[in-house]
Formats: C-alpha cells, structure tokens, sequence
C-alpha cells in the first residue's frame, strides 16, 4: 500500500467527521476571500470614480463617518476657488435613493456648468444644458436594467425627468448612478443650500509635492472640513476601513474556528487509533514516518477544504451584493494572489493543527500502546 493511501483511509474510515472539519476549513476560507474582496471592490470604486472625474483632491465634512451623511454650506466653493494652486472648485450632493422596486440607487447632483459634466463620457445623448432642470443623465447598466434611452420619462420621488444621455463608465459605481442638476436634487431632498462633498482639480495637476502642501495649506486654513487626496479616498474612508475591519475580524475568527476544529479532529483520530498506532511502530515504522502520516491527514483536509472555500467564496460574494443591493455599486476584486495567499494559510492551518496530535503520536511506546484496547 503505498503511503499516501493510508491517510486517505483513515479520513475515509471517519467520514462524518472528515467532513466537518473541511467545512470548517472552508467556510475560513470563503469567509476570508469574501469579505477581503468586498473591502477591496469599495475601495476600487472609491478611487476609480474619483480619477475618472479629474478630481484630485476630495473635501467633506470634518468627522462624518458615511460621506452620504456629510453636509457642507455650499457657500465654501468660493473660498476654496480662491484658494492659490486651485484650477476648478465643484460641489457635489450624493444620495442613496431607491427605484420603485425597491432597488438602491446612487443619485449625484452637480451643478450646471461644472468641471464634472466634462468628464462624463456618454455612449448616447447630451448632457444637460444651462435651463434644462428637468433632464438627467443615466448609467449604462441602470439604462439597460429599466430599458431607458435617450428621450424616454423617468420618475424619481414624484418627480418627472427626461433622460438626456447615457452614460458608460469603467467603473461600476458611475454605471449605476443617476446625475442631474445640483438645484433640482437639493430641491428634491430639501437639502438646499448644502453639498455633501467638493472636487478640486488643481493647477498643477497630479503633481505628488504640489498635491501634498496644497492639502496641508488647505487643510490647516480649514479645519473644519476633511481634505484627502483622491488616490487616498479608499484608503482613507471610514466605510472603507469599516469593511477591512470586518474582513480581517471575520477571518481571523472564522479560521480560530477551523483551527480549533482540525486540532479537535486529529486529536480524536490519534486517541482512536493508539493501538494501530503501536503495530506500525512495532512494525518497523520511524516515528517521522509516523508524524508525516499525521502531518499529511491535516494537510489533505486543509487543501480539500480550501479548494471548496474558493469555489464558495465566489458564490458567497455574489449572495451578498444580491441580498444586500450592492451588485450595481461594487465589484468583486479577487487576485491570484489573493487566492493563493489564502490557501496557502489554510494549507498552514491544517499542519499547525495536525502538528501536536502527530507529536503525541510519535511519543507513544510501542509495548504501551499495543496494550490500549
């Protein structure tokens, strides 16, 4: 018999409790792909939405912990074009709203004439124009999900729109987004008076030191306000920092768990098999034979366990944007790196919790042993 098969025996012999303890292994490891790829998509939205725009700095509210929630006097935009080394100032006001279905929606206000509305790219129709309150711009995968073009009505909290254009972004945050005058949705919201954040676009461009003593002048000329560079938004973002968070408690939770399990397992297993044991010791068998073949039963498990954490991770992603209504907001972002980081701890796992079972394996004597029943 060669010496793989005999580890396979063994987990096949215990199968019930094989399982279990790959499904433990597993679920760290969806655990651990999911909620790091959902940290990793907010925060690539974050930034990517910010660059597509030109915008190279990012103001809100000093504090606010959701940006949805900042609110700045509106007034502030003209201060901040004074400011020396600021080429274009815009207000902004973003509110998370919902189609009839029940369906969130990104709604972004920018005013007529904005430095914003260049920016935009749009497979069909125009923008609106100085007078037209009444038009909006839509995102690619929001137009095909309602069929809407060009022309066709659109209703939003009692309000009727035109839809002027369509808007296609490499970014899936813009692609879900509705965008209209800045006027008509504080209108809508009653929030007049008030934005929820303001772009700066810079004289000198992304230049890294101009970018850096513009925010520490304007920083420390406003302190009341939250000055952050837009290639730092994602890191910066309390959301942001709320979904690392999570991803790194809930792994490292979920693999304390897989841990504990495996250890339990081949524990178990060892104390089961004390006598068969023995004879192969008795047998001829060096204990570093002895500790491999413990070693390899964690080690088949952990990898087992972590093939299927993959392939549930992905599914796992995906449930959540759906549950949670995020599909038209975040993408997953899973690199092979990621994966085989991830893997490669569960492989660790699964020989860090065979390693002491295999160690009182190998401590048994022979005559002892063959006496257990």
């Amino acid at each position: 018999m060669r010496f793989i098969a005999i580890p396979l025996r063994n987990l096949r012999h215990r199968t019930l409790r094989s399982l279990l303890t790959l499904v433990g292994v597993a679920v760290a490891v969806a655990a651990c792909i999911t909620f790091t790829s959902l940290a990793r998509g907010v925060e690539e939205s974050w930034v990517f939405a910010l660059e597509e725009r030109e915008t190279h700095i990012y103001v809100t509210y000093k504090g606010v912990v959701d940006i949805l929630l900042s609110s700045i006097d509106e007034e502030f935009g003209e201060e901040l074009k004074r400011a020396p080394g600021v080429r274009d100032v815009s207000g902004e006001l973003a509110w998370m709203g919902s189609l009839d279905e029940g369906q969130p929606i990104l709604v972004i206000g920018w005013p007529i004439g904005s430095y914003l509305w260049t920016t935009l790219s749009l497979s069909s129709g125009h923008h609106p124009a100085s007078g037209e309150n009444d038009r909006i711009v839509i995102g690619a995968s929001l137009a095909e999900a309602m069929n809407l073009r060009p022309g066709d009505d659109f209703n939003l909290r009692g309000h009727r729109f035109k839809v002027s254009g369509v808007t296609r972004s490499g970014g899936v945050m813009r692609n879900h987004s509705l965008l209209l005058p800045l006027p008509v949705l504080q209108g809508i919201i009653h929030r007049e008076g008030v934005v929820t954040t303001f772009n700066l676009r810079l004289e000198q461009g992304a230049d890294p030191e101009a970018l850096t003593a513009l925010t520490k002048q304007l920083q420390a000329r406003f302190p009341d306000l939250q000055f952050v560079q837009a290639s730092s938004v994602g890191r910066e973002s309390q959301t942001v920092q709320f979904f690392h968070g999570l991803a790194w408690s809930m792994s490292s939770m979920a693999f304390v768990i897989a841990f504990v399990v495996m250890l339990n397992t081949l524990f178990m297993s060892v104390a089961e098999r004390t006598r068969e044991i023995g004879i192969l010791a008795a047998v001829g068998w060096r204990p570093r034979r002895i500790f491999a073949m413990i070693l390899l039963e964690g080690g088949i498990l952990a990898a087992a366990g972590a093939v299927l954490g993959l392939l549930l991770g992905h599914q796992l992603f995906g449930l959540i944007l759906r549950l949670g209504g995020l599909g038209g907001f975040i993408e997953p972002r899973v690199s092979p790196l990621l994966m085989l980081l991830v893997a490669g701890g569960a492989l660790l796992l699964g020989l860090a919790g065979s390693f002491f079972p295999a160690l009182r394996a190998v401590r048994m004597w022979p005559a002892e042993a063959l006496r257990q029943e």
